[in-house]
């Protein structure tokens, strides 16, 4: 299963997901992290968006990140601010 934990910026995402890797011992990938991802600092301004607006923005790359996650792993923690509430419906369509 994979878990997906979104929310806006500074509301305790990675404590939650630590807790979550802590108690249940499986793999994590926080958003922030591909961020860097040349993908998708070429998107002008990036930065600026809203929350709305990265999540559609990077919602492509996730599908397929999150495709390849569940092809490999049993389980996996997904957080960011990105993970809108219509990511888990929209990725499970990808997965099957």
């Amino acid at each position: 299963m994979i878990y997906f934990i979104g929310g806006a910026p500074r509301t305790g995402k990675s404590l939650l997901s630590s807790e979550f890797i802590r108690v249940r011992t499986m793999p994590s990938l926080p958003t922030d992290f591909l961020y860097d991802i040349d993908q998708v600092r070429s998107f002008a301004g990036f930065d600026c968006l809203g929350i709305i607006e990265k999540g559609e923005l990077f919602y492509p790359i996730l599908k397929r990140l999150v495709g390849n996650i569940y092809r490999q792993s049993e389980h996996c923690i997904i957080d960011g601010d990105v993970i809108l509430p219509d990511t888990s419906p929209s990725c499970q369509k990808a997965m099957k």
